[in-house]
């Protein structure tokens, strides 16, 4: 059944624990993981990787019809131990965009286990190396210079461009170490970017960025639109009808 063309979705979950209301925004149990990839299957939505999805961004290839792409974010070890397995059952890539400098650190994955999971088909990009916080006013502090509490001051506009640059290359540097040469591909954290972030960005070769504004995503696009689809409550049901609201826009 096709259900929409020359497009993709793309969706994002963050963790998953057999006790999702702990973090109910962010967490969906694996029993509810499982119905998601159930429905996905039933209702012919075609799950396609990232590396699909930046060839068909950037070099005009086909995609299946119903194309939809699953990713995560945070790069937390709940991917390996309750995603990993469903995935391999289905036969679905996904990818996890990980918090590079919190590799391997408490509930976190290992390069290890990001190693093996990528002989299965799973991959592992970058969500900055030490990005992922807000200021005191709750703006992401990829997207603002930050105070300096003991020069008493904020980031030159310079010093904010060099932090920033500084960051996206150790990420991309760490994880081209541990996972060898593959595409540069950033999720910003807290959906947090401005133009100076894509333009460094650019700058040392990232290829696609990924947002979670909403929206599907077209040829020759490189600000990747996602779903948030990862809450305790959002069933396979709703997922659908989620789904359902991209087919024609």
């Amino acid at each position: 059944m096709e259900h929409y063309k020359d497009k993709i979705i793309v969706l994002i979950y963050h963790d998953i624990s057999p006790d999702p209301f702990i973090k109910p925004h962010y967490t969906v149990s694996p029993e509810q993981f499982k119905s998601h990839l159930e429905a996905l299957e039933k209702y012919g939505y075609n799950i396609i990787s990232t590396e699909d999805l930046l060839k068909f961004s950037l070099y005009d290839h086909k995609v299946p019809f119903n194309s939809v792409v699953i990713t995560f974010d945070d790069g937390n070890e709940s991917f390996y131990t309750y995603a990993y397995p469903l995935l391999k059952q289905y036969g679905f890539p996904a990818t996890n965009f990980i918090k590079v400098g919190f590799v391997g650190r408490r509930n976190k994955l290992t390069w290890n286990q990001m190693r093996e999971m990528k002989t299965y088909g799973m991959s592992f990009f970058s969500h900055t190396y030490d990005q992922h916080r807000l200021n005191e006013d709750g703006i992401p502090i990829l997207k603002c210079p930050l105070f300096m509490e003991e020069q008493n001051r904020f980031e030159t506009q310079s010093e904010y461009q060099n932090r920033i640059k500084a960051d996206l290359q150790l990420a991309e540097k760490r994880i081209h170490e541990e996972l060898g040469e593959q595409p540069k591909l950033l999720a910003f954290p807290f959906n947090g970017y401005n133009d100076t972030v894509l333009e460094i960005g650019e700058e040392i070769g990232i290829e696609l960025f990924f947002t979670s504004k909403k929206g599907t995503n077209k040829r020759k696009q490189t600000i990747i639109n996602r779903l948030i689809v990862g809450s305790a409550t959002h069933s396979a049901e709703k997922l659908m009808e989620q789904l359902k609201q991209y087919h024609t826009k």
